[in-house]
């Protein structure tokens, strides 16, 4: 008896996307260094000799990637100190640069007392070109984040407040500092003067929050280990709380993978109930794409950097809303359904997906026999 398996919507967005990130703002570049204590303004990385370079990380490199990294010492696209960093790229979708906390010039510090983190960019191209600057995480995925346009032949300061509570409650998963410029044609940057300021302080807001994180940490730690359908309310319960937090302050609760663990793991208990209500061979609806359920069933490929989400606005047919993913940057993405679910128990699968995106895109299915099924997704239809 054939047995059939109906995916519910899930869009695809392929333009690109930013992490939420903090406030900013441009200042004059003259301030003096403490080099006495973790207090004022400190230089990570002053981009001045081989040894610098060296600390310097190039990550998200694909197969073709080319370009190259150096030492510059023209006086002329040079901030401060004796030189700066050359970075070309001549092939790369968003390129980016990675130094770790233990490869700075402060490899000590306390990342829960900064105040901002501050770095020089002079975009060398005929037009402007926006980067982000971070604070990273081990996995190079973007704890804080902040988007600035660089004006072309021209240095821009990029300086990033750091908010004090996302780095009190995640200063564990605090690995390193990053730059990554929104291009994906050839390019040419010069990098200076990476800098720390520390005396971090709790806005009214902050303070607010801290009660509302510290309360979702402990229920997140109290969750039971073997997740079966009667913890399904509590679980609903503490995501909603979750929810309700800004984009923010989600990234100060430093324990959310065990709470995704549990989702996934209530998304399989669930599915393998609703299972056993109809006929195998009858179709019936796998995965529900909704607000609570929508991303435990998703995973993604190594090299895949994506921001999973959710909406009302863009949904496919009567039904209440659709699981967004919005792709960071590289060519080909890979997504994988199968975190709740053996698909390989089906004969085909069914679902709907929504381009909103500039340019058309192309679905594959890859299965045992490998990549079938290619499809064109064209632009604000389904």
């Amino acid at each position: 008896m054939v047995r059939k398996l109906f995916l519910l919507i899930t869009t695809i967005v392929m333009s690109l996307a930013f992490t939420a990130g903090v406030g900013s703002a441009c200042k004059n570049k003259d301030k003096e260094q403490d080099d006495t204590a973790l207090t004022g303004v400190h230089t990570l990385n002053g981009f001045n000799n081989l040894d610098d370079l060296y600390n310097v990380k190039w990550v998200n490199l694909e197969y073709s990637t080319r370009g190259k990294l150096d030492i510059n010492t023209d006086a002329t696209y040079v901030m401060e100190g004796e030189g700066s960093l050359s970075y070309q790229i001549d092939k790369q979708v968003w390129p980016e640069l990675y130094i770790e906390v233990k490869n700075t010039d402060v490899p000590d510090m306390d990342v829960s007392d900064i105040k901002n983190l501050s770095v020089w960019l002079y975009n060398d191209g005929e037009e402007s070109v926006c980067a982000t600057l971070n604070v990273s995480q081990g996995d190079l995925s973007h704890l804080l984040s902040q988007e600035f346009e660089l004006a072309s032949k021209e240095w821009t300061e990029c300086v990033m407040d750091v908010n004090a509570v996302v780095t009190k409650y995640a200063k564990d998963n605090v690995a390193g500092f990053s730059l990554q410029f929104i291009t994906e044609t050839q390019q040419h940057f010069y990098v200076d003067d990476l800098k720390v300021e520390f005396g971090a302080e709790l806005s009214e807001e902050d303070n607010e929050s801290i009660e509302k994180i510290e309360e979702i940490i402990a229920d997140i730690n109290a969750m039971p280990t073997n997740v079966t359908a009667e913890h399904e309310e509590q679980i609903s319960n503490i995501y909603n709380k979750y929810n309700a937090l800004s984009d923010l302050y989600k990234s100060a609760i430093n324990n959310y993978s065990k709470m995704q663990t549990a989702m996934r793991d209530l998304a399989v208990v669930r599915n393998s109930t609703e299972s056993k209500k109809v006929n195998a061979s009858m179709d019936r609806p796998a995965y529900y794409f909704d607000r609570f359920y929508g991303m435990t069933h998703l995973s993604t490929a190594h090299g895949t950097k994506v921001n999973f989400a959710y909406s009302t606005d863009v949904k496919f047919g009567d039904e209440v809303g659709s699981t967004v993913v919005k792709f960071l940057g590289d060519v080909w993405n890979y997504i994988d359904f199968s975190n709740t679910i053996n698909l390989g128990d089906y004969d085909y699968v069914e679902f709907s997906l929504y381009n909103d995106g500039k340019e058309k895109a192309v679905w594959l299915n890859n299965k045992t026999q490998g990549w079938t099924n290619r499809t064109q997704v064209k632009t604000g239809e389904w």
